[in-house]
């Protein structure tokens, strides 16, 4: 069986990480299931990562839901940090399923893992500028953000009061 993985920490999941993901399902051929790993799983209510990996996880299932992308092949999994660079892959390699293939926007994740010589490495284009930090900064701001995110994660974010939990974190440093 043959796996790629898709990591991120997806603080929340924005329009860049969909066309990501639809970039990565156009080589949906070369491989049978994709793990979709949720980065940084432990970190909630901080500025960083507002979110717990449940949250994450429904924003991006109901995406998924949304778009009509199937998930019986998709494997959305929460993994801890170790904090540490130099055994993160390591880490990953061990607690996640075998996979073949790494897909990622980030050029640190992807350099992370060009040492693993059995790894294909694969460069998503960032064909939409957005990062979280914006999101999570528009939120926090009272400014537009609603198009930067999938209608589902509006909805989801909004249900979930995420202005005011930005706005609490943010007054408690």
């Amino acid at each position: 069986m043959k796996n790629a993985l898709f990591i991120g920490r997806f603080q929340p999941f924005h329009l860049g990480h969909l066309d990501g993901l639809k970039q990565i399902l156009e080589f949906a051929n070369e491989f049978d299931n994709l793990i979709l790993a949720i980065g940084s799983a432990e970190e909630d209510f901080a500025p960083r990562n507002p979110f717990t990996a449940s949250e994450r996880f429904q924003m991006i299932l109901q995406v998924l839901r949304d778009e009509g992308i199937p998930t019986e092949k998709i494997f959305i999994t929460p993994v801890r940090d170790v904090g540490r660079n130099s055994i993160w892959v390591h880490h990953l390699r061990k607690i996640l399923p075998d996979f073949q293939q790494v897909f990622s926007g980030s050029g640190f994740v992807r350099h992370l893992f060009e040492n693993e010589k059995d790894l294909a490495v694969h460069r998503l284009n960032k064909n939409l500028p957005i990062c979280a930090t914006q999101v999570r900064e528009a939120i926090l701001q009272g400014e537009s953000w609603q198009e930067l995110v999938p209608a589902a994660v509006k909805n989801f974010l909004e249900k979930i009061g995420a202005a005011r939990r930005l706005e609490k974190i943010a007054f408690s440093k």
